[in-house]
């Protein structure tokens, strides 16, 4: 059972219930906890803990006797976990079903959190997917660090490392921190998949912010060799490409009003993404191959979900 299974089943137990659970009775009743020696136990109760208050579940702990000794439980409040009517209208509906059946995160199950937001998955045999999202054991103290602005510690290859951390990225199947390393004196790019120990929050190191434009760079622009990219825009979304594309795009205006961006691109997965959002208000003209690519990934999002697509 993998790591997020887990913590869905623990979250789903402490939110079931109308009283806390002591650890015991989770151990009973969680499967994923029940292999396993007593100390091996509260060493992965204690972690799957953490990382869920780190991304923000409130789980509540009360005391309780039985006969003179306490007894921790632990419990979620329904109240205090579960998001109001979001109100989403039909079309966002549907492309968030897009978004998650194209995509597999550590799980195939995907239906329940689209039922629980509105939506309905479609019925098929056709189990294609697009993108494969892995999870990391970094990303719950990552994503808090960043949030509350704290440094981290870890190991990565042979050296130790202290991080400022400013923002995760997801890029060709893996997940990578950047922010300012304090041991090199620089921004640096990290790839969670080579730590080679438990990352941790340093308090003794004040966060860091550096005037460099790293923080501000698009989801397309990390990596090496960027690649120009040449993007046309219906007029009525010039302006706000721009602004979405930022200054490094270059850009010139055609006599109809429409314009053509050149947009430097690392990593082309992202830009897809971008150019998507866009639907027919955009195309990608060159180089050919980026075209091609494009233009075969559309063809693949159809033929999934039972639609025609045209280049």
């Amino acid at each position: 059972m993998s790591k997020v299974e887990r913590l869905l089943n623990l979250t789903a137990a402490l939110l079931d219930t109308q009283r806390p659970l002591s650890a015991k009775e989770l151990r009973d009743k969680v499967e994923g906890y029940a292999s396993g020696d007593d100390d091996s136990f509260l060493r992965m109760f204690e972690r799957d803990k953490g990382d869920l208050r780190a991304m923000g579940v409130p789980i509540e702990v009360e005391t309780s006797f039985s006969g003179a000794d306490a007894v921790e439980g632990y419990r979620i409040a329904s109240k205090d976990y579960h998001l109001p009517d979001l109100n989403l209208t039909e079309s966002e509906l549907e492309a968030i079903n897009l978004a998650v059946l194209s995509t597999k995160i550590d799980t195939d199950d995907v239906a329940e959190g689209i039922w629980k937001i509105g939506g309905a998955t479609p019925v098929s045999s056709r189990n294609e997917v697009l993108g494969n999202i892995s999870f990391d054991d970094s990303l719950p103290t990552l994503f808090a660090a960043i949030r509350d602005n704290n440094s981290v510690r870890f190991s990565y290859g042979d050296q130790d490392r202290i991080v400022s951390p400013w923002k995760l990225d997801f890029k060709r199947a893996k997940w990578y921190l950047i922010g300012f390393d304090h041991t090199r004196g620089a921004e640096r790019n990290f790839r969670l998949d080579r730590f080679t120990s438990a990352i941790s929050i340093d308090d003794t190191v004040e966060w860091f912010r550096t005037d460099s434009e790293a923080h501000d760079r698009r989801p397309w622009e990390y990596g090496d060799s960027p690649e120009l990219v040449q993007l046309w825009v219906d007029q009525d979304r010039v302006t706000s490409t721009a602004s979405l594309l930022g200054e490094r795009a270059a850009l010139s205006h055609n006599v109809d009003g429409s314009a053509l961006f050149e947009v430097p691109v690392s990593s082309i997965e992202p830009f897809f993404a971008m150019v998507i959002d866009l639907l027919d208000a955009a195309e990608i003209k060159g180089p050919p191959a980026i075209r091609a690519k494009f233009v075969e990934q559309i063809g693949r999002v159809g033929e999934l979900h039972g639609t025609k697509t045209s280049a």
